[in-house]
């Protein structure tokens, strides 16, 4: 047992990593994945860190409103809009900024559809002005695999029944038109 437990990091890498190059060797895995930079990452998930440092980038993209409410906020939180408990990892295109009080009231629901189409368009259909604001903050960024992390998480919560977050503490039933919006 406690060779085990001295041994824990180098075995967990090691099948963290052979677990990594069976994902990639499989071809209908790259369809789905896309351009995934950090599939390690994507897979097992990352440690939480402050976002303080991007917070910056997605105020001055959104010409600093709350990505729910649409009002002013000069100064608010980056919310992961795929929950982080969904989908642990700091993916430039999967946050938004909000009040804090909308980020903390969100938690870990998934937001509503009219937040949904909102996102889509706003983060995943964007000109590359974003995009291009991520890679210089050296923050991971990947449309591709953004939308098909949303995609898996939607077809989670259909399954699971969940509400979705609208706004306050006001939730709703998930409605099958998220499809639309995230499989063109």
């Amino acid at each position: 047992m406690s060779s085990f437990r001295d041994l824990y990091v180098i075995v967990t890498n090691f099948v963290r990593g052979a677990w990594v190059l069976q994902i990639q060797s499989i071809g209908f895995n790259r369809d789905i994945l896309g351009e995934t930079a950090g599939l390690q990452e994507f897979l097992f998930g990352t440690e939480r860190s402050s976002l303080v440092r991007y917070r910056s980038i997605l105020r001055e993209y959104q010409h600093p409103r709350c990505f729910y409410r649409g009002k002013e906020a000069r100064n608010g939180d980056l919310d992961h809009f795929i929950p982080w408990s969904r989908y642990p990892v700091h993916l430039g295109h999967n946050f938004v900024f909000a009040h804090a009080s909308c980020n903390r009231d969100k938690r870990d629901f998934l937001a509503n559809i009219e937040h949904l189409a909102k996102w889509n368009e706003n983060n995943l259909l964007e000109n590359g002005e974003l995009t291009n604001a991520f890679v210089d903050a050296g923050l991971i960024q990947d449309k591709i695999g953004s939308r098909h992390v949303a995609i898996w998480a939607h077809e989670q919560g259909k399954d699971s029944g969940p509400h979705v977050w609208t706004q306050g503490n006001d939730r709703r039933r998930l409605r099958a038109e998220w499809r639309n919006i995230l499989i063109p």
